[in-house]
């Protein structure tokens, strides 16, 4: 079964967008917001700070 989607709130967004302009990796950034690596990679990638 499919899990549902993961979406971020406005402060973990910015605490995401935060650790990882520090260097902080998605696996990192996955433990503290209890989440899969993958999860964190797409929502920057949504953000458009992967690139």
């Amino acid at each position: 079964m499919k899990r549902p989607k993961r979406t971020f709130t406005p402060v973990e967004k910015e605490l995401v967008s935060d650790l990882w302009k520090q260097g902080t990796g998605f696996s990192d950034i996955g433990k503290v917001l209890d989440v899969a690596p993958g999860t964190v990679f797409t929502a920057l990638g949504l953000n458009g700070q992967l690139s």
